[in-house]
């Protein structure tokens, strides 16, 4: 028999990144399902996760705008990282641009509840702005079940 183990490890899955045009966010983050569609197709791929920086927080994808956003509104897709986190470097900035998301009942389920945050490296490091040097940027941390992942 096969050996028995306390978690499973996902073996194949799809990383699909992203880096919006500021202006087309809501767009191009809707359009991400039609990509997840086509991949799925052709790879006869089950499990994803789309992340980098979705733009997707402040003025750039507004609240109201949210409902029109099929990533969003498809309880499928799991949105690791929150409306509320800051992903950015700047003091003066606040926003949610950066995003984990996860589709696939492995991938999800393979994700230790709530381990995910941001990490801030500015804070961690005593670095200013400067020396930073990330786009506008955090790294965030993401326990899986078997191992620890960074995304970034």
């Amino acid at each position: 028999p096969p050996p028995l183990s306390c978690f499973s490890a996902v073996k194949d899955f799809v990383i699909i990144p992203l880096h919006t045009t500021p202006e087309t966010s809501v767009k191009e983050i809707d359009e991400l399902v039609e990509v997840y569609t086509d991949v799925k197709h052709r790879w006869k791929a089950e499990n994803f996760i789309f992340m980098g920086d979705f733009n997707a927080g402040c003025s750039y994808v507004p609240k109201k705008a949210w409902k029109n956003i099929r990533l969003r509104t498809d309880p499928r897709f799991v949105w690791l990282i929150g409306d509320q986190e800051d992903t950015t470097v700047k003091k003066s900035t606040n926003c949610a641009y950066d995003r984990i998301v996860l589709r696939g009942q492995e991938i999800v389920s393979s994700v230790v509840p709530k381990s995910n945050s941001v990490f801030d490296f500015q804070k961690a490091y005593k670095l200013t702005e400067k020396e930073v040097r990330l786009p506008s940027c955090l790294s965030m941390p993401l326990s899986w079940k078997d191992e620890l992942a960074w995304a970034t």
